[in-house]
C-alpha cells in the first residue's frame, strides 16, 4: 500500500472533503452538547457502525483521516472555551477555595512544589515531614508559649 502525498501533513481538510455519511456523523458530534467518541456518536445517532468504519478506512487510505479531522475540530472547540474556563478559575481563586487557588497558581507558573516546601512567588511554606508535633499543642487556645521547644534537626 502506498500512502498519498502529504498523508500525515494534510491539515487542509474540510467537512466537504468527506462522504455524506461522515459529514452527517461529524455534524451530529459537533452539534451535540456532549463531547463523545466516534463510537458513542455512532451508537447515539443510530448510524450503521460497519458502514461508517468501512468508509472511514477507505477515506484514510485516500489520505483523509476522519479521526484526526474530528480530533482537530474538537481541539478547536475546546480552545474556544479557554476564556470561560479561565474566568471561572479566577472567580474560584478569589473565593475561599484552596483547590482553585492552587490550580490558578499552577496554571500561571507561580506555584513550585517540592517534597519539603511549597513556593508561591517569594512565600515559602515548610512541610513537617518528621511528624514531630509542637510542644505547645496541648495548651489552651489563646495561650502563647514564650519559651517554645524547637526540635533539633537530625543530620
Amino acid at each position: 500500500m502506498t500512502l498519498p502525498n502529504k498523508f500525515e501533513e494534510n491539515q487542509d481538510l474540510t467537512l466537504n472533503d468527506f462522504p455524506s455519511s461522515l459529514r452527517k456523523l461529524a455534524k451530529f458530534m459537533l452539534n451535540n452538547e456532549d463531547i463523545m467518541t466516534i463510537s458513542e456518536a455512532i451508537h447515539k445517532g443510530n448510524f450503521n457502525y460497519s458502514s461508517i468504519t468501512t468508509i472511514m478506512s477507505r477515506e484514510k487510505k485516500k489520505g483523509k483521516d476522519f479521526k484526526k479531522f474530528m480530533n482537530n475540530q474538537m481541539q478547536l472547540l475546546l480552545n474556544g472555551q479557554k476564556l470561560k474556563v479561565a474566568k471561572a478559575l479566577i472567580a474560584g481563586a478569589v473565593s475561599n477555595s484552596h483547590a482553585d487557588r492552587k490550580l490558578y497558581f499552577k496554571l500561571t507558573g507561580d506555584l513550585k512544589e517540592s517534597e519539603k516546601s511549597i513556593n508561591v512567588h517569594y512565600l515559602s511554606i515548610g512541610i513537617n515531614q518528621s511528624g514531630v508535633r509542637p510542644s505547645d499543642i496541648s495548651n489552651e487556645k489563646g495561650i502563647i508559649d514564650i519559651n517554645p521547644e524547637i526540635p533539633k534537626i537530625k543530620e
